[in-house]
């Protein structure tokens, strides 16, 4: 590449970068608000029993809502779901809790 694009691929390197760094440092610090994760309970019992789960009320039926304050039912969730809709709603929802994320 010539120097002026090779410049302009740097640049968008680092910002990049800078981004990446940004976003995981304010999931690091653990400065997340607490929001509920609603999904469906059959989605989520498939990869873990019920019992390991946090108590449902009757009234949610055939959902689940899962604190962002549960990490490692999260994680373990993104982990080993073979649903990528699952996947994505889990991640989305994570890091949408993060409210300084928003801006990055």
């Amino acid at each position: 590449l010539p120097q002026d694009q090779r410049q302009h691929v740097r640049m968008l390197s680092n910002n990049v970068v800078s981004l990446e760094t940004l976003f995981m440092e304010n999931v690091t610090k653990g400065d997340c608000g607490t929001k509920n994760v609603t999904l469906k309970k059959d989605d989520v019992t498939q990869i873990i029993p019920l019992h390991y789960l946090p108590p449902t009320s009757p009234d949610e039926g055939s959902t689940i809502s899962i604190s962002t304050d549960e990490s490692t039912i999260l994680n373990t969730l993104l982990r080993h779901s073979h649903d990528p809709k699952l996947r994505k709603d889990v991640y989305m929802e994570y890091n949408k809790s993060i409210a300084s994320n928003l801006d990055v």
